[in-house]
């Protein structure tokens, strides 16, 4: 179990959209069990938190100051070398607005892998798509190298 602590200074130029303009924090627990299910060679993450944004620049009426975020994560060690994933994020509104994309929840389904191609190397491949069409990117691909030392 973990608790885990944000905070965003307002460091971007909100004039281009590099930053709010504003302060933002969160707090969130997160909780991995890797033994329950290891007979079955499964672990499991669960995650929730509540997100605070300061009104700042980038369309401060219609911002919303709380929001909530969680996440859910099964992992198959299928082999000794690849670990499989499905994943579930989610998140509350962060705008009021009649459009879709700013005024709705988010689901998004992640499925990936972890490849250990030597003990200090990992590759991980993935893929998410939105569940609640329009509230996030249609797929985001996710290739990463990680070299552990």
């Amino acid at each position: 179990l973990a608790a885990r602590f944000t905070l965003k200074a307002p460091t971007g130029d909100s004039d281009n959209l590099y930053g709010s303009g504003g302060w933002d924090g969160s707090a969130a627990l997160h909780w991995a069990d890797r033994q329950s299910w290891s007979r079955y060679d499964l672990s499991y993450e669960l995650s929730a938190g509540l997100l605070y944004t300061s009104n700042g620049d980038v369309l401060p009426d219609q911002r919303r100051n709380f929001a909530g975020f969680g996440s859910a994560m099964l992992a198959w060690q299928a082999l000794g070398w690849a670990n499989f994933k499905i994943q579930f994020d989610g998140n509350t509104a962060f705008y009021h607005s009649d459009l879709r994309e700013l005024g709705s929840s988010s689901v998004q389904l992640t499925l990936g892998a972890t490849f250990s191609a030597t003990r200090t190397l990992a590759i991980d491949l993935a893929f998410s798509e939105d569940l609640m069409v329009d509230a996030a990117p249609d797929v985001t691909l996710l290739l990463a190298m990680r070299l552990r030392y």
